[in-house]
């Protein structure tokens, strides 16, 4: 790379000065503008796609940074962890984030929710009032978790007389429910948060 041919340490009476020192080549240093590296083989790889199983309504995803839970296609509010359960039939799938970045989608599942069906209302402290009445009625109850709720009303004919959904609803429920066209006759009351169904019969008397 260099080669030293001779230095300036000369002196008029003594023509070997240049082999007594040393002193002129101690800090000097070589660099070469632009010079590439050894090149280094680099292997490519992608995100790990996730997968998902089913235990019962239960879902779990493989590890990663994040997650997002779809249903039907659709993305789920606040439905942010590895495990997520259930409690609507649907198809279900999850997209993952990890620490690049990188976001993949796993598998689809599709669940069959099986509904529990509550003639009685305790669990929830069901009271409708009066009973009888003339399409006016109270409703009185208390949902002790989180769900997207419906309130509906059918005839004896299951012909849909009224229907009003809350979603994410919790804590204690009280409203007047005004069913003005309702005729004569036995209704059903139905009220669904999940896969729970609570039903009570209504008489209206006109």
């Amino acid at each position: 790379m260099i080669s030293i041919t001779g230095n300036s340490a000369v002196s008029a009476s003594d023509a070997v000065l240049y082999q007594k020192y040393y002193y002129f080549f101690y800090d000097m240093q070589v660099s070469l503008a632009d010079c590439a590296s050894a090149r280094t083989a680099v292997v490519a790889s992608t995100a790990t796609v996730p997968v998902i199983t089913a235990n019962g309504k239960t879902l779990t995803s493989t590890a990663a940074v994040a997650y997002q839970w779809y249903q039907n296609g659709n993305p789920m509010n606040s439905e942010n962890n590895q495990t997520f359960t259930a409690t609507t039939s649907g198809t279900y799938k999850v997209v993952t984030t990890d620490a690049l970045g990188c976001q993949q989608v796993s598998n689809e599942i599709t669940l069959t929710i099986s509904a529990t069906i509550d003639l009685v209302g305790d669990a929830i402290k069901l009271k409708v009032n009066p009973i009888p009445n003339r399409g006016q009625f109270n409703l009185d109850f208390e949902m002790k978790k989180k769900g997207n709720m419906d309130i509906s009303l059918v005839n004896e004919t299951g012909q849909l007389v009224y229907a009003k959904s809350y979603p994410g609803f919790i804590g204690r429920f009280t409203d007047q429910l005004n069913v003005p066209g309702a005729n004569s006759g036995v209704y059903l009351l139905k009220i669904q948060q999940g896969d729970v169904i609570y039903l009570k019969k209504i008489i209206v008397q006109r």
